[in-house]
């Protein structure tokens, strides 16, 4: 608590580059009962459209900006129903009446099976991919799985589920020759929360950086994600955004619940942190985030020139290794354990012990 407290106080007191903005209002909501309103595809409200103008720009740069990796590709748009992702799907559909962009949306609903309203919500999603004349498809949990969401793991297991299904979905439409990817609408104020946490868990130095825009790699299930939303809108601009289109969506209660630790750092830690920041806590995260890619890139560019010189072939080089700058020189340990062992995580203890175990031993370890 300490050491996250000293961070939190280095954050608040530095000035650093714009990056990440915190999360506007959050919406009061009803415990044990989602709203979903009628949808009215062809109503736009009478307020000011510049915003909505703005945010529709905004995506579209995004998505120019990866015009290399996502053009004739496959978009499999995972749609709750709720704020983001409905936002996130009016906003890909405006984006892409750029033809130069041949992109191919379709819609999937994750039912989890857990509240009343959930037939209810699979039916509003449906119903806004049809309006848009877009294949829908519907992933609904057995009751198996159900019965052991309602008893222990279910953040987790949901989210290993619906990466799961989604992946063997995205795999299954458009060509094999297609780039694909699975789109969430994870936006700017997620980001945050993700570092947040990272903080709130343990995380060394080097990685302390949230998520990709467009995954470079394909997650443990084969699939790559793509967040278009992710460096271009906040909560509160989506919100502004659907109100002034006259957008209606679903809200689900257990967002508001601070039975899940993210819902406590969303709701209570956030706004806290933010206000002792003047406003600046997610743009100072933000900025840690991006020195930690670069330690991260620079760790690793050594490591791979320290293995290329001193190949595992005996075991670890002690004396070279001492030589090394001792984050390096950590950096190099954990790739060693991780190559000879197949374990691809270590506790910082752990390693830290090993550390002097080798640095007091032989000449190879």
């Amino acid at each position: 608590r300490c050491i996250f407290l000293m961070i939190v106080a280095s954050l608040c007191h530095r000035h650093c580059p714009s990056g990440f903005r915190p999360g506007g209002n959050i919406r009061s909501l009803v415990p044990g009962k989602a709203h979903v309103r009628h949808y009215r595809p062809t109503h736009a409200a009478a307020s000011d459209s510049s915003g909505e103008d703005s945010l529709v720009q905004k995506v579209g740069l995004a998505l120019a900006s990866w015009r290399h990796e996502i053009t004739g590709s496959k978009l499999l748009v995972c749609v709750s129903g709720g704020l983001d992702s409905v936002a996130l799907l009016r906003l890909l559909m405006s984006a892409t009446a750029d033809p130069s962009l041949r992109l191919e949306v379709e819609v999937l609903h994750f039912n989890h099976g857990l509240r009343l309203e959930s037939k209810a919500e699979a039916s509003f999603v449906q119903d806004l991919a049809r309006s848009y004349s877009l294949p829908f498809h519907l992933r609904e949990a057995d009751a198996n799985r159900t019965s052991r969401w309602q008893h222990s793991g279910l953040q987790e297991d949901a989210r290993n589920w619906r990466r799961s299904e989604a992946a063997t979905l995205l795999g299954e439409i458009g060509s094999p020759y297609q780039a694909k990817f699975v789109v969430t609408a994870h936006h700017c104020d997620d980001q945050t929360e993700t570092v947040l946490m990272k903080l709130l868990r343990g995380v060394h130095l080097s990685n302390i950086k949230g998520m990709e825009s467009l995954a470079r790699h394909p997650n443990e299930f084969g699939a790559r994600t793509f967040r278009p939303l992710l460096e271009s809108a906040t909560k509160s601009e989506l919100k502004a955004y659907l109100e002034s289109a006259g957008q209606s969506w679903c809200e689900d209660p257990s967002n508001a619940s601070p039975k899940y630790s993210r819902n406590k750092v969303r709701l209570e830690l956030l706004p806290l942190l933010d206000l002792v920041c003047a406003g600046a806590f997610a743009d100072r995260l933000a900025a840690l985030s991006d020195q930690s890619s670069s330690l991260r890139e620079w760790l690793e560019a050594e490591a791979r020139v320290f293995e290329k010189r001193h190949p595992y072939v005996a075991g670890l080089p002690v004396q070279p290794w001492l030589e090394l700058a001792k984050p390096l020189r950590s950096e190099v340990l954990h790739r060693f354990i991780a190559n000879t062992t197949g374990r691809s995580s270590t506790p910082w203890n752990h390693l830290k012990r090993v550390e002097e175990q080798v640095e007091s031993g032989q000449a190879t370890w």
